[in-house]
């Protein structure tokens, strides 16, 4: 599943170009360029969300824009594109009206990025927990 994080870049005179994550506090890289620091820094973040996984944490979705200016201490801003591996999953039995399974099969049928209702429905799920 893709998810888009806010990056900050942290650029100095004479020095290499930092890059943090406001969404994984602590997770940081460098490079010589922009292009190697994003880079270096998608790698990083890669591996960090591997260990969060590996470690039973939770992913945090991407901060809503609007709440992103109090989470950053820079003035270069990147998004860039995560892919967030699949944790385990736990097969459950639900019981859902007819109509709730009815719009989501017609979203899905619109929206190729989302691939099954489980998909929808943990999404939605964490979207509306993580509020």
């Amino acid at each position: 599943m893709k998810k888009k994080y806010c990056s900050c870049l942290h650029i100095e005179a004479d020095k290499e170009i930092g890059i943090s994550f406001p969404d994984f506090p602590g997770c940081v890289s460098v490079g010589k360029t922009i292009e190697e620091a994003i880079s270096n820094g998608v790698e990083a973040l890669n591996f960090h969300i591997e260990g969060m996984i590996e470690e039973s944490f939770e992913i945090p979705m991407p901060s809503a824009i609007s709440t992103i200016n109090n989470k950053i201490d820079s003035k270069y801003i990147v998004f860039v594109d995560i892919e967030i591996p699949e944790s385990r999953a736990k097969r459950i039995n639900m019981t859902i009206p007819e109509f709730v399974i009815s719009k989501a099969d017609n979203f899905i049928k619109t929206h190729p990025e989302i691939k099954s209702r489980s998909e929808l429905f943990s999404t939605a799920c964490l979207e509306f927990c993580n509020k």
